[in-house]
């Protein structure tokens, strides 16, 4: 849309990219145990929120944990992939219309999303993953501690592991690696390239 095109572009004029921004909120996809659950009608698709940052934008705008998006800035939110591919394009301070399903209505509010603080990262990593991440000074990242249980404990992953890349992307940077992590909300896998001694081998993390 040529409104979301002004404003990334302007974004990219001032500061040479589109810093990462948060509603304040965990999402996941909606499966079909949970709509039997919840007894949804059949017309109800949309992410679950399930996570809501106390004093965050959607705390602020009355959201909370068990609510169901169904629309945000316009546009219908059939998954949650989709609401990260609009969270990817949404400005920092940039006012979103929300609709939400909650106890058998649709409600509506509008949430104003917030940049990411650089610090949230490492927190991401570790609720998401389970990876405890430090700069490596040939590049990547090294792995310095795995959350017992987690999804990174579960598949093998251990500390002095370098991570190449996440998704695709090359983690030459804290930025990059900021960028890939934040990229992985609302995923339900993660797949990394790890290089362990002389080898180096794709693992896929699930996220849920």
């Amino acid at each position: 849309p040529i409104d979301v095109a002004r404003r990334v572009d302007a974004e990219l004029i001032e500061h040479g990219e589109v810093p990462p921004v948060t509603l304040g909120i965990g999402f996941q996809e909606l499966d079909p145990a949970l709509r039997e659950v919840m007894a949804l009608p059949s017309n109800v698709a949309g992410p679950l929120i399930n996570r809501v940052l106390p004093g965050g934008p959607a705390h602020e705008s009355g959201i909370r944990r068990g609510d169901i998006l169904t629309r945000l800035d316009g546009r219908d939110i059939e998954s949650a992939k989709q609401l990260s591919e609009i969270l990817e394009t949404t400005t920092p301070q940039q006012g979103l219309d929300m609709e939400f399903w909650r106890d058998g209505e649709l409600l509506r509010t509008t949430v104003v999303a917030v940049k990411i603080p650089e610090n949230v990262t490492a927190e991401l990593a570790n609720r998401l993953l389970g990876l405890s991440l430090e700069a490596n000074r040939g590049g990547g990242f090294k792995v310095t501690n795995i959350r017992r249980q987690s999804p990174a404990a579960l598949i093998g992953l251990e500390r002095g592991d370098l991570v190449l890349t996440m998704n695709g992307l090359i983690l030459d940077s804290d930025d990059a690696l900021r960028r890939a992590i934040f990229g992985l909300r609302g995923r339900e896998r993660a797949i990394i390239l790890v290089q362990r001694g002389r080898g180096r081998y794709h693992v896929n993390i699930p996220l849920r």
